[in-house]
């Protein structure tokens, strides 16, 4: 893990840490380096933890949430009918529009039922020249295709 990252992932966890307090629950924060994490996460020794992830694509919910992916990469460790056919309906939707309505969907279901927490998006700042067209800002990458163009 990049000392950035590793650095951000501890502050957060004290954030965290100290708004269970709040509420009277009592959190122990520990760091793993990566190979004894991911060993943590296929061992489902976790209670609660804080990954975090730049995945652009709705998919990465068939890794952590399917039942067929249990119990690893489903290291939230959750198995529901539900959750399955919601996905399996946003995977197969016919229309892109259609697709990301389902998947907001599966996120409303997932957060309702408490299986994971978005805690937040990162701010990005992108500067671009004004002789830059076609641009498109990801909200939480940077993403490069190639409509972009440039005007000379």
């Amino acid at each position: 893990m990049a000392a950035d990252n590793e650095t951000l992932s501890k502050r957060l966890a004290e954030v965290l840490q100290a708004q269970l307090a709040e509420v009277g629950i009592k959190a122990k924060i520990q760091l793993f380096d990566s190979a004894s994490y991911v060993a943590m996460l296929k061992e489902g020794k976790q209670e609660l933890f804080i990954r975090l992830y730049s995945w652009p694509n709705a998919d990465i919910l068939d890794w952590f949430l399917l039942s067929s992916q249990f119990p690893y990469p489903n290291h939230s460790r959750w198995r529901d009918e539900t959750t399955d056919a919601m996905i399996n309906a946003a995977a197969t939707s016919p229309s892109w529009e259609e697709r990301a309505e389902k998947y907001k969907e599966v996120q409303r279901y997932l957060i309702e039922q408490a299986v994971w927490c978005p805690v937040y998006i990162p701010s990005q700042i992108t500067a671009v020249r004004k002789d830059v067209k076609n641009f498109k800002h990801h909200p939480w990458m940077i993403q490069y295709n190639d409509g972009i163009d440039i005007d000379l």
